[in-house]
């Protein structure tokens, strides 16, 4: 092939090559949204990850990684961590620092999370809107006095 330009031995790519390319790049890609966008599995899989670096950050043995395992997927199966608030999701490095209220004894040697529950305000003394029938009626009252 001596006689060929070097710009003739360009091979097209097909559809299959240009569609592994797409999910390679899609997987390149995936963890670099914020935690609300996460789908998920790649939640699931950051707090696996998450899990392993603090088995070995903390020192944990296996009945303590165990213990730490399933408080942190019983949480996010319950929904208290789907919530950026609770989470502390680096986009850069694509990991999780840390679980918010999240609390390690080192006596004990055990997880605990702690949750704030909010107070579920009263129907009246709510931040409820009113609607034009209860505004309607306050009116008529405030007008007889």
């Amino acid at each position: 092939m001596e006689g060929i330009p070097s710009d003739l031995n360009i091979i097209p790519k097909t559809d299959m090559e240009r569609l592994l390319e797409g999910i390679d790049k899609e997987k390149d890609n995936r963890f670099k949204v914020s935690w609300l966008k996460l789908d998920k599995g790649s939640r699931l899989n950051r707090i696996h990850l998450f899990i392993k670096k603090e088995k070995i950050r903390l020192e944990l043995n296996d009945k303590e990684e165990k213990q730490f395992k399933n408080l942190v997927l019983n949480l996010f199966n319950s929904g208290s961590l789907n919530k950026s608030s609770e989470i502390d999701y680096c986009q850069e490095e694509y990991e999780i620092k840390g679980i918010k209220n999240l609390i390690f004894d080192e006596e004990k040697r055990k997880f605990s999370f702690s949750s704030l529950q909010k107070k579920k305000k009263s129907e009246h003394g709510g931040t409820k809107s009113k609607t034009n029938i209860e505004k309607h009626f306050n009116r008529s009252k405030e007008n007889k006095k």
